[in-house]
């Protein structure tokens, strides 16, 4: 797992204007709004967020936000993303 991250690239970007996308999220999945700024980012760079949130994960995939749910990644499941 390790080797995998070491090898990604990572970039920052900014979050404000995600702020009232997310809080909207948050009050949806009832979920912390900051790890709904992660995946409104997500969203918008067509990118999977890659978490070990398990509760997250388990929001995103069963709750009433069905559009975050093929963006949401387990960690565990990264090698098998990065693979292919």
């Amino acid at each position: 797992m390790a080797t995998a991250l070491a090898s990604a690239e990572i970039s920052l970007h900014p979050t404000r204007h995600h702020l009232q996308a997310a809080v909207a999220l948050a009050t949806t999945l009832r979920h912390p709004a900051y790890d709904c700024i992660h995946l409104c980012l997500a969203e918008a760079l067509a990118q999977p967020l890659v978490t070990a949130d398990t509760r997250l994960v388990a929001a995103v995939r069963s709750g009433p936000a069905p559009r975050f749910s093929d963006l949401v990644v387990p960690l565990e499941e990264l090698p098998q993303l990065l693979a292919g």
